[in-house]
């Protein structure tokens, strides 16, 4: 019923490089450095392109919310928009991926490290926690958005604290 469950399965493999690197050989010697440099700047260019649109959307959403410098928004209303359509966005592209074959190789690094990478790297954490559901591994799920939420919430904190320590 569902090929993409199928496609995720591989172990030892984050849902994004199988997706990435469905179907595609591993190049060697000269022509290797010159494909890792070629995607290097793909994923550069769409990563360029995914922070303007982060940016825009954010914008964008905050200005339709009436937020504004001197009346902010009490809730992350850019972010969380930013982060809900980067999540939609990368699974109509996985499922496109797995399902149809889009796109080549070097288009999928650039749509999926780069223009999503930039635009949010959410969209990551819920195709590895998708991943992760459709094989079953619900504890492993459970454990991943847990480790995810509460430790990045931590070291931003550890990181803040380090950085406002010397602050008066």
């Amino acid at each position: 019923m569902f090929r993409a469950a199928a496609a995720l399965r591989i172990r030892g493999h984050h849902a994004a490089d199988q997706l990435l690197f469905r179907h595609s050989a591993v190049p060697r010697s000269y022509a290797f450095a010159h494909v890792c440099m070629q995607r290097l700047m793909l994923v550069a260019l769409g990563g360029a392109f995914g922070s303007v649109c982060r940016y825009g959307l954010s914008l964008w959403t905050l200005q339709l919310a009436g937020a504004n410098a001197s009346t902010p928004l009490r809730f992350p209303l850019g972010t969380l928009a930013v982060n809900l359509l980067g999540c939609f966005v990368a699974g109509l592209l996985a499922g496109g991926i797995v399902r149809h074959e889009w796109f080549t190789p070097d288009v999928r690094v650039m749509l999926l490290v780069g223009v999503m990478g930039g635009f949010t790297t959410f969209s990551a954490f819920g195709l590895d926690t998708l991943a992760l559901l459709r094989r079953g591994d619900i504890a492993m799920a459970g454990l991943y958005i847990a480790a995810s939420v509460l430790c990045g919430l931590a070291l931003v904190a550890l990181g803040w604290w380090i950085t406002s320590r010397g602050a008066a």
